[in-house]
């Protein structure tokens, strides 16, 4: 497995165990602790659970391109809205 996607899944259940021993427990919060910035550890809290329900995430090779994959996925959904 790629190290995008292990810190990626690392860093959402970083979250998920803070968030469940503290219930106002944030995003922000969970960046301050692993010294990373909010928009990473958001994107890759969001990459983590694509990667638990897509089959074709897991087969792209780089961040970028799973970015650019979830940010496509995001604006179809939101077109198709309108």
């Amino acid at each position: 497995m790629s190290d995008w996607k292990i810190r990626a899944l690392h860093i959402e259940d970083c979250h998920k165990v803070c968030k469940e021993r503290d219930s106002k427990w944030s995003i922000r919060k969970t960046a301050k602790l692993l010294k990373m910035s909010v928009g990473i550890v958001s994107e890759d809290i969001r990459l983590a659970k694509l990667l638990r329900g897509s089959a074709y995430i897991n087969k792209l090779q780089t961040r970028k391109d799973a970015i650019d994959f979830m940010r496509g996925a995001y604006e179809q959904v939101h077109t198709r809205r309108r």
